[in-house]
């Protein structure tokens, strides 16, 4: 029901009309009377709903260029005719009301920014999802799914995506720095390993060594930093980390600057202990940003055991430079 009002201030009416005062304010009632009566007439009745089920989102990848495909989506966007319709937390039912026929809908996966739950953003660097149905009568008021394979994501084609570090290579990216007692070494344990399976795939990536910085009360102190320098291109709008980790104790990631002055490290964050392997996507562009007059950049990884902790393990797999130039 809508209504409209009519407002007449007989003030703005000259003295001269005074004559015409309770006509204007009787005709004003009478249009704000006629516009109440069609409001309230009825109204075309929007179509029964049809729930869509999202049980997750996740990303393929050609495994050998771009890596693992191991993703960490939270939340979906969810766009129907370039319109925003709902921002749902994974896994999500959502009702839609769009009528019988063909719609197509757009899906922005988002993820958790530098693994802090309260800051969604949607990723950048992926493909938005779009999911098209057919909705008929009988589709009204239940639950359509949507296959894996329409569920995922790729990397979109003008972003590079640069791989750091998968310990399953010869040689090792990563080297020990001058406040470190300690190393980082490849491990190759199934127990300890970071193993994944895409949901659309019958075998698991080939995810054989994982690293693994080992703290002790006599080797307290690990620091490293890549052994490659990256020359990233100015300008730069995103600059992405992604890697999998898992760690009893809290530990830091950032960047090195390569400067006139020599080297600058920032950390960017510092991570909690996680009993579980996780997905992190680290935004990198702040630090990139404060030294513009840096030749070139290399990952940073600081870490030191807490007194109150007998040993501290962190283990790290599939880092990656995600990046548009």
């Amino acid at each position: 029901m809508s209504s409209l009002l009519v407002w007449s201030n007989s003030s703005y009416i000259p003295s001269g009309l005074g004559q015409y005062r309770r006509g204007l304010g009787r005709l004003g009632m009478l249009l704000a009377l006629s516009a109440f009566l069609v409001g309230c007439q009825p109204q075309d009745e929007a179509p029964p709903p049809v729930y869509l089920a999202l049980p997750d989102l996740s990303m393929e990848t050609d495994y050998s260029r771009e890596g693992t495909a191991s993703d960490a989506f939270t939340t979906a966007w969810v766009l129907y005719q370039q319109e925003v319709i709902g921002i749902y937390e994974l896994p999500a039912v959502l009702p839609v009301a769009l009528g019988a026929g063909p719609h197509k809908l757009t899906v922005l996966p988002a993820m958790n920014l530098n693994g802090i739950s309260g800051l969604r953003t949607i990723y950048s660097p992926v493909n938005p999802i779009e999911l098209s149905l057919t909705i008929t009568e009988e589709d009204f008021l239940d639950t359509l799914t949507f296959s894996a394979r329409e569920r995922s994501t790729t990397y979109q084609s003008f972003y590079e995506v640069e791989l750091i570090e998968n310990f399953d290579q010869a040689g090792l990216n990563f080297q020990k720095l001058n406040n470190s007692d300690t190393t980082l070494e490849r491990i190759k344990n199934p127990d300890s390993t970071f193993s994944y399976t895409p949901p659309y795939a019958s075998q698991p990536e080939n995810n054989g060594q994982a690293g693994l910085i080992a703290l002790r009360p006599e080797n307290r102190r690990g620091e490293f930093s890549s052994i490659s320098t990256y020359s990233l291109p100015r300008g730069l709008q995103n600059l992405f980390v992604e890697l999998n980790y898992r760690t009893n104790i809290p530990f830091s990631i950032g960047l090195v600057a390569i400067t006139p002055d020599g080297e600058r490290r920032q950390i960017t964050v510092t991570l909690n202990p996680k009993e579980e392997w996780s997905k992190l996507y680290l935004d990198l562009i702040t630090e990139y940003n404060a030294f513009p007059n840096a030749s070139g950049y290399k990952l940073y990884v600081r870490s030191q055991l807490p007194a109150d902790k007998a040993a501290g393990r962190i283990f790290l797999d599939n880092l990656k430079l995600v990046y548009s130039p």
